[in-house]
């Protein structure tokens, strides 16, 4: 199922006027759209339940739960939602060591626990290593 695009100047909320913008992803239980918040002036993203899970208390439930836990998450370990989103996803390109630090504090890890090496698409051929 392919959730529709939100109509420019559609209000999300009665007390905060949020203009939504396109779709920028979708998972099993919400979409996540470009928005501007009119009252600050910015740019944010929202995460929104689906359609056909409105109707289901369980999954507004979890829906509300996993908010609450990234947002706890994002407080502990000291980074904004939107990061804490990219880091998530998989899609940071760097990080900083007191936030990895932070982030293994509370997992009770060490970075390689939790970090990956992947290169930028080039890799090095052997020889040129003993050039």
């Amino acid at each position: 199922m392919r959730t529709q695009h939100l109509v420019v100047g559609y209000s999300i909320t009665r007390q905060t006027a949020v203009s939504a913008f396109p779709l920028l992803g979708q998972g099993g239980m919400g979409a996540v759209f470009k928005a501007f918040d009119r009252s600050l002036n910015r740019f944010a993203a929202i995460k929104l339940l689906l359609p056909y899970l409105a109707s289901s208390g369980a999954a507004r439930k979890r829906f509300s739960r996993e908010a609450q836990a990234a947002q706890a998450a994002a407080a502990v370990v000291g980074v904004s939602m939107p990061n804490l989103s990219i880091l998530k996803t998989g899609k940071a390109k760097a990080i900083r060591f007191s936030t990895l630090n932070a982030i293994c504090r509370v997992l009770d890890c060490q970075p390689g626990d939790i970090l990956e090496f992947q290169t930028d698409g080039e890799e090095e051929s052997p020889e040129s290593e003993t050039r």
